[in-house]
Formats: structure tokens, C-alpha cells, sequence
């Protein structure tokens, strides 16, 4: 989990092989990180996610790129969750 990444990010192929989407038919945006480079993407709304047991809807965005990371963001996710960073077991837990 990106603690400072505001949406959740995904690579193209993520978005479009694994959930069978037409990226281009979420909202353009371009997204802004530090030190990085722009990313364009599409945001989509009620996105199905699992974390654990649980299953909810949240937006994600899908890069128009493979070249980025997987970056799990904090809305929708963390509202839901306490999140608990380990750093001696280096470890992230989600607490619901």
C-alpha cells in the first residue's frame, strides 16, 4: 500500500485481461506523484476489490501504460480499514 497514493492504480493489462474492461471508458485523468513522471489513466467507479473477507466496490484507476506499479491508495480502502504498518516484521495489516 502507497500510505500517500490517494486511488487505488493498476496497469493496463490488470484493467483490461484479468476484468475484461474497457479502460478508455472510465474518466481520463492524469495522475501526479512525486518525483514521477504523469501517469494517464481512467478512473471506473465500483470497482469489485477483496481484502481479506472483505468485498466491496471502490474506484481504481488503470493506467494507459503496463509500466507502473500496483499501488493500493487510500479511498475506499482505508475508510474501510485500520491499516497497521509493521516495519520490524515488514508487514502490512488491514484491521476491518
Amino acid at each position: 500500500m502507497d500510505s500517500g497514493a490517494d486511488i487505488s492504480l493498476f496497469p493496463r493489462h490488470v484493467g483490461e485481461t484479468l476484468l475484461v474492461l474497457r479502460i478508455e471508458y472510465g474518466k481520463e485523468h492524469v495522475l501526479l506523484g512525486i518525483g514521477g513522471e504523469p501517469v494517464k489513466s481512467f478512473i471506473h467507479d465500483g470497482i469489485e476489490m477483496k481484502l481479506g473477507e472483505q468485498i466491496f466496490r471502490t474506484r481504481v484507476a488503470f493506467a494507459e501504460s503496463d509500466t507502473v506499479p500496483h499501488i493500493l491508495g487510500r479511498m475506499d480502502v482505508s475508510d474501510r480499514f485500520n491499516v497497521v504498518f509493521d516495519h520490524n516484521r515488514r508487514q502490512t495489516c488491514f484491521e476491518d
